[in-house]
């Protein structure tokens, strides 16, 4: 009888005192707001800071298991401000980046110098006009091999691109459209998120970080 009672109340303190699973997982908390630059644009710690020669950016990229991918952005553009004030501060979505992707930013005003694929040096200007960028926020994607590149320049040398502003969920899944080689089978991305298959859901995020 007496062992009875012990195991009795080695259950119910088992069932009391257990640690309770969580429901759900907990959201993330945003990522903070980051200054903007000396070009009025703002910046992120996650964005790399280098001589903007698109050979060596894409061999850098290539070295690292990623995709070379430049940011267009200018000062005044409201949709840029938009993209860091909300995209590039879900958890999910700069994980993401950093995991695939070589990110370069690149002033669409600017004039600091960039070297093409062909050698020829311009300013960040001349260098979005050569690659016929003329809004932004623009998204441009390299090949992930190099080589695939050579006597190439400007637009042609590109897989694929982004232009303006997109809601987290779908900028995500556009990050995924080209890491995962989709445009390769359906060059339309409004096709294929329609199609809803395989798409990355976006993990909920706290609104707040008290």
């Amino acid at each position: 009888m007496k062992a009875l009672l012990n195991s009795l109340a080695l259950t119910l303190a088992l069932v009391f005192f257990a640690p309770i699973a969580p429901s759900a997982k907990v959201p993330a908390k945003l990522l903070p707001l980051y200054d903007t630059n000396e070009d009025g644009i703002h910046s992120q710690p996650w964005i790399n800071e280098t001589f903007k020669d698109v050979v060596d950016d894409m061999e850098t990229a290539s070295s690292e298991g990623k995709r070379l991918l430049y940011i267009y952005e200018q000062k005044g553009c409201w949709t840029c401000v938009k993209m860091h004030e909300i995209n590039f501060r879900y958890p999910q979505i700069v994980d993401y980046l950093n995991k695939h992707f070589y990110v370069v930013q690149i002033n669409m005003r600017g004039v600091n110098e960039v070297t093409d694929i062909d050698g020829k040096v311009m300013g960040e200007n001349d260098f979005s006009a050569r690659s016929a960028v003329n809004k932004t926020p623009t998204l441009q994607f390299f090949p992930a091999n190099p080589n695939a590149v050579r006597s190439k320049n400007g637009i042609r040398a590109e897989v694929y691109r982004f232009i303006g502003y997109q809601k987290p969920e779908i900028f995500l899944n556009q990050l995924a459209y080209i890491q995962r080689g989709h445009f390769k089978r359906q060059p339309n991305f409004i096709n294929w998120y329609k199609k809803g298959a395989g798409l990355i859901r976006l993990e909920p995020v706290l609104e707040k970080n008290d």
